[in-house]
């Protein structure tokens, strides 16, 4: 399947989902963050603060990118702890409305093919299409958009044909763009954050024994998370040091600090 240029989620998603409508703005960002707030934007906030040029701006971002890949790979294990542990304790279905409620935050990049994955995941019959009954209800008017053959049911051709009428770019600097918050060096990629978690939690309305256990694997990811997201930052700062001026040094430390 051709995919297309690579859009974020979290404008892709709002457009099939409110027909062509305004994209939120980016939430501020929780641990891993790449929106104001987050490690990675404090970060890169810091460091533009410094109005760096030539040589000095190149080494100072190049270790702030390094920095931020190795983070949200650190980050991506913890979420996908979460993620394990929330599938062993409620059905199939409930997994999926978990995994998509943490998974549609603003500052994501996906392509076509990602979103028609994202839809299919919910094909839990495996008959390679889905229908209103299989979808979460924000997503069940999706059928009335791409039913081309007015079957009652999307296949994947015709999820594919639906993406691409939604599809769209954003430059530098937005939701996927290379500024601080979006999606290019520098920006980060913003994944799920704690509070995510529980929203999605409370969207399942789970009682009893499921959501004691959902309830305890969060805590534990809101620590790991914080425990990466504190020792990364320290990382960070030693790291700055080589490339920095002691003054840089001591006011990218105090902004990180604040």
């Amino acid at each position: 399947m051709k995919r297309t240029q690579p859009y974020t989620l979290a404008l892709a998603t709002t457009i099939l989902l409110s027909g062509l409508a305004t994209a939120q703005p980016p939430r501020p960002g929780g641990p891993g963050g790449g929106g104001p707030g987050g490690p990675n934007g404090a970060a890169q906030a810091a460091l533009d603060k410094l109005r760096l040029k030539g040589s000095a701006l190149d080494k100072a971002q190049d270790a702030l990118d390094a920095h931020n890949r190795v983070t949200r790979k650190m980050l991506d294990r913890t979420r996908l702890d979460l993620l394990a542990q929330v599938k062993q304790a409620v059905d199939e279905k409930q997994y999926l409305l978990f995994k998509d409620a943490v998974s549609t935050g603003p500052g994501r990049q996906v392509t076509t093919s990602d979103l028609v994955e994202h839809v299919m995941a919910f094909d839990t019959n495996n008959v390679g299409m889905v229908c209103k009954g299989d979808l979460p209800e924000r997503m069940q008017h999706l059928v009335d958009k791409g039913d081309l053959n007015k079957d009652g049911y999307l296949d994947r051709e015709e999820l594919h044909l639906l993406a691409l009428k939604a599809g769209t770019g954003r430059g530098p600097g937005g939701p996927g763009g290379g500024g601080p918050g979006g999606g290019g060096p520098g920006g980060g990629v913003r994944a799920f954050n704690a509070a995510d978690a529980d929203r999605a939690l409370k969207g399942l309305s789970l009682t009893g024994e499921p959501v004691e256990k959902i309830r305890k694997a969060i805590d534990t990811f809101k620590d790991a998370s914080r425990k990466v997201t504190d020792e990364r930052r320290t990382d960070l700062i030693v790291k700055m040091k080589s490339v920095l001026s002691d003054d840089q040094h001591r006011q990218f430390s105090e902004a990180l600090s604040r």
